[in-house]
């Protein structure tokens, strides 16, 4: 709070008076409080018109406006406490760079009732304040993460806090505070919010967390704070991410043009820079464009390695946060353009200053240290952190206040752009927000100082050129550092004024109305496009330059030569004109090199997304894809670690439409979407419960491509009566009406019961893609026994190739509640060593919708168990009833080209499987198959030899899973 008028002399105002002016002591700073509150006594019934004027100081050019008016209307005989939140006020809210030097100011009643002034302060308008030191915090995974707050109660009496934390819906990250605080009267007391990093955020990822705190339950006081935490993001990333640098480094060791230019433009520097001196004055700590060898003295020893170009650098920055003639003790001037010396009477303008130029190049100096800092981190101690904390964050502070002053040209590009490194290098989510969105922010500048076609406004060649390489900088750190800005779009400013500072509008409120100075910051052109976007700026900048690339004189420049910022645009955006211009230069770019766009073959390559949960084998016309990733909601599957995809050539081995039961059916749920119906091992015939898996392998090379994962869950049945509720009953009334057929359950269950979960099972899958067949890995492993089986849906006829002894088992599970019933028709036989089954002709598209023919031709093996039941049944058909009668009309399928069932069992706590299938025209390439155990196999081909195939680490949750793939000689 801070007091504007005590109110020890009361006094009166009515309509008509003059204006009360109050000149305070000294210039007060009231940017971070909400309202001007005025405590008035009302002579009469009815109204009075209020009106408050503050009056900014006069300074410089002047920066600030001659004034600022608000009124407010109240009404009623007696003491009235009136705020006038400074948005009330009749000013542009971005420019509110007058608030930190505000000189004086007046009341008055306009019309109505006169009142009695009896006091005037400027202040957070509710009765509890509540402040925090700091806003954004970045911390490591377990670390919790402590936000102090200060809460102070401005009333005279006891008040008791109600904190909760306001959850938007999405929030990961625990929080731990106090639920209520009791505050005495006038009493401040610290409290602490601790927000713990949790693994689920990735490096650089961020969560905001929404804290409202509510004075005696009364909502209308309720104050609301949210806190930016993210995961400490490993540096560098500001210029190069590392892989980039190492990237560099090798090109760099191996090219000699390149290598040429690096010596040339950077490590010639490092060699003979010497660390300037501090200035030993308050003015300043380094001459100005010190930086420039800073830099490439930073990057020389980033691509060398050696150390006496590293503690060059490391003395520079540790000079400028020497509390002995460093940054922080420096104090100059801020403004310049000043018309008489007793301007500077009412305030303290004083500010740090790193070098001795103007306020673009500290601007420039602050980018480059930020650099600098960034590529130096793991270098500096924890004290010397803290120190350049403070040294960026007094910048930040001045970078954003600059932004407010209503300025929208060079300066504001490069201190907005300074402050915003400051920010990411630092990791504060908050103030990047601020530098990015908040007053006059990039998006804002974007918006207003590019005019319709793309040209900077202020047109002269040298600054067309600065805004280009500025916004560049901008762009680059934000895109390494996560933030997608280089094809940001917002919309343009329509507003025919791009500043709107005090002296850039003199004529709209001057008494002579005359422009400061004849300039116009008005934009003359036709709008035709509703949006601004960088891009179009290096689009239409390159149009004006000559075939060397350069840029006619215009404006306050001469002729500018923009190869080298083509250079780094073409490093943004890949455009061929860009790179026309770029390889004009005489000098190669050393650092801004796009990577070379990937020769991507379509459908050629394996693919592992871990987001979507996908490992996409290809190779020898062949794709398989073993599937890990979410369940996917209502249309999802509940098949993790499932083959879900095998295609060979143009046709696929199965897809999920093939027995389709629509939505409104209970089939839709208890067989579509189940596990058993998907090619995957299952436990005791029921249903994985969705729950997370993990990749633990993944490997393509110019022979095999392999991905494994793995999971720990549960098992449930089906949801009872699929997709519920509806208004039938089930099973008597639904299946009546769709005409099916479920086993009567001894016990009722509820639509949509999925039972009692099991005992949590870990389960491990392993996909291998060799010479265009798939070898599947299967390990499972819980407390208790179990019954485990490895399952497959192959179409085609069966023809018993391999002499089987099948006998008829009726359907594949009796169990009422789960999907198994709806497999009839199972034929089991005990079988020992490898099993090769065998299908032919399957039938071809057998949907409407289908895109591809299912394979004619495939072959399920079971190497492993060497012994144990294999079942093959009928998969459901959209025609099936399921009953009896049913069962014996189906009862010849085995020579029918359609879908069926296939199933290897094993009993016991662990379950391993080994299964290997083919497909298509290749069918019959494996000639024998011999398992010396379960993670070592033989294979045998027809036309390509014999091949030893190992895997490791299998059988063990905490191993690395490893595959390995020999030949094999023939042994005589």
């Amino acid at each position: 709070m801070k007091e504007l008028w005590s109110g020890q002399e009361k006094v009166a105002l009515q309509a008509d008076a003059p204006e009360y002016r109050i000149t305070l002591p000294q210039v007060m700073d009231i940017s971070e409080e909400e309202a001007v509150t005025v405590e008035v006594e009302q002579m009469q019934d009815g109204f009075s018109e209020l009106e408050v004027v503050l009056y900014p100081l006069f300074i410089a050019r002047p920066e600030f406006f001659p004034s600022i008016r608000a009124s407010v209307v109240i009404s009623g005989k007696g003491t009235h406490r009136v705020d006038i939140p400074l948005e009330q006020f009749e000013f542009r809210q971005m420019v509110r760079a007058f608030l930190n030097y505000l000189d004086a100011v007046s009341f008055r009643v306009l019309s109505g009732s006169p009142v009695l002034l009896k006091g005037a302060r400027a202040e957070r308008m509710r009765e509890v304040e509540i402040r925090a030191e700091k806003y954004s915090c970045a911390g490591d995974k377990g670390e919790g993460i402590s936000y102090q707050l200060l809460l102070h109660n401005k009333s005279q009496r006891q008040r008791l806090i109600n904190i909760r934390q306001c959850l938007y819906g999405k929030e990961c990250l625990p929080a731990n505070y106090p639920q209520y605080v009791a505050l005495a009267a006038e009493e401040t007391k610290e409290i602490e919010i601790k927000v713990n990093m949790t693994a689920d955020i990735p490096a650089g990822g961020l969560e905001k967390s929404t804290f409202v705190f509510v004075p005696d339950g009364v909502g209308a006081q309720m104050e609301k704070l949210t806190f930016y935490t993210s995961r400490k993001k490993a540096h560098p990333y500001l210029v190069l991410k590392e892989e980039q640098w190492e990237e560099r480094r090798n090109r760099i060791a191996a090219e000699d043009t390149l290598r040429d230019a690096f010596i040339q433009q950077y490590e010639q520097t490092a060699i003979h820079w010497k660390v300037p001196q501090k200035s030993g004055t308050a003015e300043f700590v380094y001459p100005s464009y010190s930086q420039n060898d800073l830099y490439r003295t930073v990057v020389a020893w980033k691509i060398t390695g050696k150390v006496e170009y590293r503690q060059k650098a490391l003395g520079f920055l540790l000079g400028l946060l020497d509390e002995d003639g460093g940054y922080l003790g420096t104090r100059t001037s801020y403004f310049t353009f000043v018309e008489k010396k007793e301007e500077y009477a009412r305030g303290d303008f004083k500010v740090c200053r790193a070098q001795n130029a103007g306020w673009v190049q500290e601007a420039e100096f602050f980018n480059k240290v930020c650099m600098a800092y960034d590529l130096l981190y793991n270098y500096f101690t924890q004290e010397q952190h803290q120190k350049m904390e403070a040294c960026l964050r007094n910048y930040m502070k001045f970078a954003a206040w600059r932004l407010t002053d209503g300025d929208g040209n060079n300066f504001q590009i490069a201190e907005g752009g300074a402050g915003l490194l400051c920010a990411l290098v630092l990791q504060d989510y908050k103030m990047i927000e601020n530098f990015l969105y908040g007053y006059n922010g990039y998006a804002d500048l974007l918006s207003s100082v590019f005019l319709d076609d793309g040209m900077y406004f202020e047109e002269a060649s040298g600054y067309t050129r600065l805004a280009g390489e500025l916004c560049f900088d901008i762009v680059n750190a934000a895109e390494n550092f996560g933030i997608a800005l280089k094809d940001l779009k917002v919309q343009a400013s329509f507003d025919r004024n791009i500043l709107h500072s005090p002296w850039a509008m003199r004529e709209s409120w001057a008494e002579d109305k005359k422009p400061f100075l004849g300039m116009s910051f008005q934009r003359f052109e036709e709008f035709t496009k509703t949006d601004r976007t960088l891009r179009d700026y290096f689009d239409c900048t390159a149009k004006l330059l000559t075939k060397q690339g350069i840029m006619f004189s215009l404006n306050d420049s001469n002729e500018q030569c923009f190869t080298e910022l083509y250079k780094r645009a073409y490093y943004l955006y890949r455009v061929p004109l860009y790179k026309k211009i770029a390889d004009l230069s005489e000098t190669p770019e050393v650092l801004f090199v796009p990577e070379e766009d990937a020769e991507y073959e379509l459908g050629q390559e394996s693919v592992l997304l871990k987001g979507a949960g996908l490992g996409i084998l290809r190779g020898n016309e062949s794709q398989a894809v073993l599937k890990f990733g979410g369940h996917g909601g209502y249309h999802g599957h509940f098949d993790r670690l499932s083959l879900a995809s095998f295609i060979k050539g143009e046709q696929t081995f199965c897809n999920n439409e093939y027995a389709w039961f629509g939505y409104d059916s209970f089939l839709f749920k208890m067989w579509v979407q189940a596990s058993v119906a998907h090619n995957m091992t299952v436990v005791d015939k029921r249903m994985q419960k969705p729950s997370p898996c993990s990749c633990v392998y993944y490997e393509e090379n110019e022979l095999f491509g392999a991905v494994c994962a793995q999971t720990r869950t549960e098992w449930i049945d089906p949801p009872y009566g699929g997709q519920t509720p509806y208004p039938h009953e089930f099973p008597e009334e639904k299946c009546a009406i769709e005409g099916r057929y479920i086993l009567p359950p001894d016990k009722k269950r509820a639509q949509g019961d999925i039972g009692e979960y099991s005992e949590p099972v870990f389960q491990r899958r392993l996909l291998v893609l060799f010479h265009g067949y798939c070898m599947v890995w299967d390990y499972l492993e819980g407390e208790e026994e179990h019954c485990y089986d490895c399952l497959y849906h192959p179409m085609g006829k069966f023809e018993n190739e391999g002499g089987l002894a099948f006998t008829d088992s009726g359907r594949f599970d009796d169990n009422p509640f789960g999907a198994g019933q709806f497999i009839m028709n199972c034929f089991t036989a005990q079988a020992d060593g490898t099993v090769c089954l065998r299908f032919h002709d399957a039938q071809k598209r057998v949907n409407g919708n289908d895109i591809m023919d299912f394979t004619p031709e495939a072959a399920v093996w079971r190497v492993w168990p060497e012994t144990g039941n294999v079942v093959v049944g009928k998969y459901p058909h959209g025609s099936d009833s399921f009953t009896e009668e049913n069962c014996r009309d189906t009862r010849e399928y085995f020579q029918e080209p359609k879908k069926k069932v296939v199933s290897f069992a094993a009993q016991g706590r662990k379950g391993r499987f080994l299964t290997i299938l083919e497909a298509g025209k290749e069918t019959g390439q494996i000639k024998s198959v011999k398992a010396d155990d379960f993670g070592c196999i033989v294979v045998e081909e027809t036309n390509h030899g014999r091949w030893r195939i190992c895997v490791s680490g299998m059988e063990d949750a905490q191993a690395e899973v490893r595959v390995q793939i020999k030949a094999e000689r023939e042994r005589g």
